[in-house]
């Protein structure tokens, strides 16, 4: 969960805008990847730039869109 919510904060405080793709590795447990698929959404909803975090490959990656507040 540390992880998702630096990942989430370097995307906002680096502007950072388009697709992009975080590998979450060893997540084998589906209660686990649920939880952070969730903790992940709503933490998002917190950033003033359109952000959508799409979902979970079987390969563990979560592919994260967000919109770049330059203009």
């Amino acid at each position: 969960m540390e992880a998702a919510e630096l990942i989430l904060k370097q995307l906002k405080l680096r502007d950072l805008g388009g697709i992009i793709i975080v590998d979450f590795i060893d997540m084998d447990s589906d209660a686990h990847k649920k939880f952070l698929m969730n903790f992940l959404r709503e933490r998002a909803a917190f950033d003033r730039n359109k952000t959508k975090i799409v979902d979970m490959t079987p390969l563990g990656l979560v592919e994260i869109t967000r919109q770049s507040s330059r203009h």
